[in-house]
């Protein structure tokens, strides 16, 4: 993308971000499935031993820091969103089992950091991910929340989380995004386009909702599928978006969740 702004002028704003973890998360990766693991009294296999580190993101926050950086962000240059959460995987795996042990009926094996068990790591694995949120930090403070302990009002515990983790689309996320149209003192209302209907961070976009002055529209693979070489020019003539957010990414799907599966950090 960073070719395309030096090249043909294009406003590319460029984000990086941290792991990402919250509600729709993938199921194989490891905090979702050490939550259903947890739950059901399974293995907690844990990579190598359990050192490396990561900097978990709730996603929610990382939502809101796309919309500041849409919004106040300068063309052409990278932001960096980060929680200044970093635990290692062995870190997140005991955390989970302590609230499973708070929130769910006792297993009678004993507490359920007794499931976890150490197998062998994967050839160049990263031992650690870093990541340096500066930038967008001296215009707002995000990621700083502890989301392992937080809860939704609605949410009573373990249970219900795990099953918004990996339960059906709450909403279709097919909102019409309308054409510009006049709004008020001779302003217009614009689109924001989001790839990735289906992933986490496309459904905090539409929970929190369009920013002030634009309308929402979501797209998913099956209606443009980027990694496939897709020709954008369709879908841009379709939605006429003043910004795009590309969300979009793609993650095999294995056939069957084996209660020794090793979770996916990153």
């Amino acid at each position: 993308m960073s070719a395309w702004g030096h090249t043909y002028g294009l406003p590319v704003l460029i984000s990086n971000c941290s792991n990402n973890y919250g509600p729709y998360h993938f199921p194989e990766k490891l905090i979702p499935l050490t939550i259903l693991n947890a739950l059901e009294g399974k293995p907690l296999p844990v990579y190598g031993d359990g050192s490396n580190v990561r900097d978990w993101l709730y996603v929610e926050d990382h939502a809101k820091a796309l919309r500041l950086i849409l919004s106040q962000g300068r063309p052409g240059r990278s932001y960096n969103v980060g929680g200044r959460n970093e635990r290692s995987n062995l870190q997140v795996v005991q955390t989970i089992c302590d609230l499973v042990d708070e929130a769910a009926p006792p297993l009678s094996s004993g507490a359920r950091r007794g499931l976890i068990g150490f197998v062998a790591d994967r050839p160049g694995h990263d031992r650690r991910y870093a990541i340096d949120p500066t930038r967008i930090e001296d215009r707002a403070r995000l990621g700083s929340r502890d989301g392992f302990r937080e809860r939704h009002p609605q949410d009573r515990g373990l249970v219900p989380v795990a099953a918004r983790l990996v339960g059906p689309p709450a909403q279709p996320l097919r909102r019409p995004a309308p054409r510009a149209q006049a709004r008020g003192r001779g302003g217009v209302s614009w689109t924001l386009l989001v790839l990735g209907r289906s992933g986490q961070v496309a459904r905090e976009h539409f929970k929190i909702g369009p920013p002030p002055g634009f309308d929402l529209a979501f797209r998913g693979r099956e209606d443009f599928d980027l990694m496939a070489g897709a020709d954008p020019a369709p879908l841009i003539a379709a939605h006429a978006p003043a910004a795009v957010i590309n969300a979009a990414a793609y993650t095999r799907r294995r056939q069957g969740r084996g209660a020794n599966r090793t979770p996916r950090s990153a």
